[in-house]
């Protein structure tokens, strides 16, 4: 796959435009009802659109992590009732990627003459390799309690405690006009203007003299969702749940309005010819699924199917119902710009042959955690999925207090694509095989990053 330059650049720009908790079903492209993302859906007319692309984590820093490493980094720290210790690697876990030659993309790109941009407020490994990067929410400020909640959270444990008490106080049903007062009453600061902005900004500036990778992040489909300039835009529903999703609705179709404004920046400078871009999510979003409120927390394929979407000039326009993962983006972008790389350096694999047609697939089943409300660990395939609990606790919802699903869940996705029917119990034969197709997958990802590890000591002596 190559791009037909017609401007002075030796290799293609990258634009990666990531919508947080965006999930796929909701855009008119992957079959959506509503007239969500227009131009979103255009980019599909000179693109390749993935259908079954998933996230390894449904954290948003562990996820990006997978993006720009190419790797599965196994979270192996227990699940924290604090929440905000689950939302991130910790310092032992990053210590084990990068001990075994983890480098993250921008990072390459950078040594091959790009420069790299980063429209996004960013933390701690986040800034490796980026030539610029939103500098006003990067670093962690010190917050005084304001009111008696925020001093509890000081108390950890007391907190924690008494956040659990509140939580059993109230039946299941109760949570999504919780979520909704959440919603109605917590305003967002607005930064996409300023990051649409930016990357207009950028974009003129450039008038194709370098080439540039540069991730435009948007957050407004993240909770409590922000439609901007078109809150009523779907409205007409009633019930709390369906009003909730209509500004959910209403936030994908802000943040593709100002997609849009890019768009015609890149054209307006005829840079468009020049440019290939990946849009794409962190993680899907349960609206209302499996009884999970607004929140991209369970080991549902609502939190974990991500959009991917490759639109290039000379892209005819494709869908690949193939599996594959946000850890295929690195080698993806890697092998579209010609910098060679070894393979064993990623855990994803190259989208390349699915795009040419060369390959129907690249991988038999995929790896997922789930490690904010609860920890669970997934192997999907094209026709089932597999889901384990270490135990009763780990299983057991952070957030709403009971267990979705159960300790063990086994799905056929052919016959049940909701996942509704737990088969775990009738179905022990194929139990079994998942299990040691999980256990496999595990030791794999534990044995390559240790050949890495050793490799980076070997090749210090």
């Amino acid at each position: 796959m190559k791009i037909k330059n017609k401007g002075k650049l030796a290799k293609p720009n990258i634009i990666f435009i990531v919508m947080d908790a965006l999930r796929a079903r909701n855009l008119g492209c992957y079959g959506y009802n509503r007239n969500t993302s227009p131009n979103i859906d255009l980019l599909v007319r000179n693109g390749v659109m993935f259908k079954n692309n998933f996230s390894t984590n449904t954290a948003t820093g562990n996820s990006i992590l997978s993006i720009l490493s190419g790797r599965h980094l196994i979270k192996n720290s227990p699940i924290s009732p604090t929440i905000w210790e689950n939302l991130v690697y910790t310092e032992k876990e990053l210590e084990s990627f990068f001990n075994s030659g983890g480098i993250f993309l921008q990072e390459i790109l950078k040594k091959n003459n790009y420069k790299t941009y980063c429209l996004k407020y960013v933390h701690g490994w986040q800034k490796r390799g980026f030539d610029y990067y939103f500098k006003g929410g990067s670093k962690k400020q010190e917050i005084k309690p304001k009111n008696i909640k925020d001093l509890l959270r000081t108390h950890k444990k007391t907190f924690n405690f008494l956040r659990k008490l509140y939580r059993l106080s109230f039946p299941t049903f109760i949570f999504p006009y919780l979520a909704a007062r959440k919603i109605k009453n917590k305003s967002k600061e607005d930064v996409n203007e300023r990051t649409t902005n930016e990357a207009i900004s950028i974009i003129k500036k450039n008038k194709g003299d370098e080439s540039f990778f540069m991730w435009i992040d948007y957050a407004d489909t993240h909770m409590p969702y922000n439609p901007g300039k078109f809150a009523g835009k779907f409205a007409g529903s009633s019930g709390v749940i369906k009003k909730i999703i209509e500004k959910y609705d209403e936030a994908i179709f802000y943040n593709d309005y100002l997609i849009g404004k890019i768009l015609k920046s890149l054209k307006q400078e005829k840079l468009l010819d020049d440019t290939i871009i990946f849009f794409l999510s962190d993680h899907g979003e349960s609206l209302d699924e499996h009884g999970i409120y607004f929140c991209h927390h369970g080991p549902y394929d609502v939190s974990f199917n991500a959009p991917l979407i490759i639109s290039a000039k000379n892209l005819q326009a494709k869908k690949i119902n193939a599996l594959t993962q946000l850890e295929d983006i690195t080698p993806t972008v890697l092998d579209i710009v010609g910098i060679k790389y070894d393979a064993n350096l990623f855990d994803g694999k190259s989208l390349i042959p699915l795009i040419e047609g060369k390959r129907q697939k690249i991988k038999d089943s995929i790896f997922m955690e789930e490690c904010t409300f609860e920890k669970k660990i997934i192997l999907r395939t094209e026709k089932h999925k597999y889901i384990e609990s270490n135990s009763k606790k780990e299983a057991t919802c952070l957030k709403c207090n009971k267990i979705h699903g159960g300790i063990i869940e086994l799905y056929n996705l052919e016959t049940d694509p909701e996942e509704k029917i737990n088969l775990a119990e009738k179905e022990k034969d194929l139990l079994v095989e998942m299990k040691m197709k999980m256990n496999k997958k595990l030791k794999d990802l534990r044995t390559i990053n240790e050949k890495r590890r050793l490799n980076q000591i070997v090749s210090k002596i």
